[in-house]
């Protein structure tokens, strides 16, 4: 490999994903008879839903969300008092709604089958939070905060006219 090749290669690598967005669109611009090609690698991604993953990421999302964001949302502010369970809600729906948002993603895309595992992963990940720990903005938002989420999802699958069934109840 030439060593502009390599500067090139670890130029891109570097790129945080909006500027690797920006530079995607720049060459497929230039180069329109890359559209085909980069259109199939995009449905291949759209597709690929491994349910573990989803479930992985939603636990995460949710068992990660700050105290600190929690601390600074609640509270006397300008516009009044903003009780902690109600911040705690807040946060945890910002963190859930960008899955849900992918899930009816990929069913308006017509990807049933990855939308269906989309859901089923996210079922999985809320079902294996289990009885969130005390001092966590989970446990802030409230005792039914999983299972709100949980029932969601399975709206969202009802209403898209996806097969899923299971997790908490």
């Amino acid at each position: 490999m030439t060593s502009r090749r390599r500067s090139v290669a670890r130029n891109i690598d570097r790129l945080n994903d909006s500027e690797r967005s920006a530079v995607l669109s720049i060459l497929l611009s230039a180069h329109p008879e890359l559209l085909v090609e980069a259109d199939a690698l995009a449905a291949e991604s759209l597709v690929a839903v491994d349910p573990d993953v989803v479930a992985e990421n939603v636990m995460s999302a949710l068992r990660e969300l700050d105290m600190e964001d929690l601390a600074n949302r609640a509270g006397r502010h300008r516009g009044g008092y903003v009780e902690p369970n109600e911040a705690a809600w807040d946060l945890v729906e910002e963190a859930f709604e960008p899955f849900l948002l992918d899930l009816r993603r990929l069913a308006e895309l017509s990807h049933v089958d990855a939308a269906t595992a989309a859901a089923r992963g996210l079922l999985n990940g809320l079902d294996r939070i289990g009885e969130p720990a005390d001092g966590t903005v989970l446990a802030w938002a409230g005792p039914d905060t999983v299972d709100h989420l949980a029932d969601a999802v399975r709206l969202d699958a009802e209403k898209l006219g996806l097969p899923v069934d299971g997790g908490r109840s």
